[in-house]
């Protein structure tokens, strides 16, 4: 589904440009002017959240690491205020939230039959602050954007006994909100002076998650999201 809208925004925003720049039929020539001021809108996307995963088991001093990742379907919100310079030059403050509920989880059979460890990742939203800058060509703005975003995730370690002599299962967690550096591009495409509709990519690089668990592992998680959006605009 968001790959199709992807491709009706690239081709409505192709038509669009050719439409306003025909000199053949001025009924065509439908190109608008961008005006400074604020905006705001919704987000509709694809959120891959990729990375590895150490863990480091109490009784055994070798790491396991392993690649992960999971995908879920990522809504959010936006505002901010951008500027057209000398009506070719585009910069823009812009302040976001955005959520997905992103599980990835990893199970390890340790004694065969008796013991199961399972090591998990839960990150459910993000929000921060981007800056903008680009330009602007007929109806479009292109441009690429960098900013720091603050994003909750929780890791957790899990025992599954199933041998009533051993221990009891146990499970501990920490959540800790991550800050990572967030960098990305994309189009707005306006329909009239007020409404735009767009795409966009975004990649955030987050800092390695330690846990120091004394139940059984201390697990580690170092992770990078990858998110494709659509981009519903509203300029005042």
């Amino acid at each position: 589904m968001i790959s199709k809208l992807f491709i009706f925004i690239l081709t409505l925003s192709i038509v669009g440009n050719a439409n306003a720049n025909s000199p053949w039929d001025p009924r065509f020539n439908k190109a608008v002017t961008i005006n400074d001021g604020f905006y705001g809108g919704l987000t509709l996307g694809y959120n891959n959240l990729v990375g590895l995963l150490n863990r480091t088991l109490n009784f055994n001093t070798s790491d396991r690491v392993t690649s992960v990742g999971e995908k879920g379907v990522a809504l959010g919100v936006f505002a901010g205020y951008q500027k057209i310079i000398d009506g070719k030059l585009y910069i823009a403050a812009e302040g976001f939230y955005q959520y997905a509920d992103i599980h990835i989880e990893k199970e390890e059979n340790t004694l065969p039959g008796y013991i199961n460890y399972f090591t998990y990742i839960d990150n459910t939203h993000k929000g921060g602050m981007v800056g903008k800058f680009g330009f602007v060509h007929s109806n479009n703005i292109f441009y690429l954007k960098t900013g720091v975003v603050l994003s909750h995730f929780v890791l957790g370690f899990r025992d599954n006994v199933r041998n009533p002599f051993l221990v009891a299962a146990r499970t501990s967690k920490v959540s800790k909100i991550q800050t990572g550096v967030i960098m990305g591009g994309g189009i707005d495409y306006f329909i009239n002076r007020n409404f735009a509709i767009g795409m966009e990519y975004e990649v955030v690089n987050y800092p390695s998650m330690d846990f120091k668990n004394q139940n059984g592992g201390s697990p580690s998680f170092k992770s990078t999201s990858h998110t494709f959006q659509v981009r519903f605009k509203y300029t005042v």
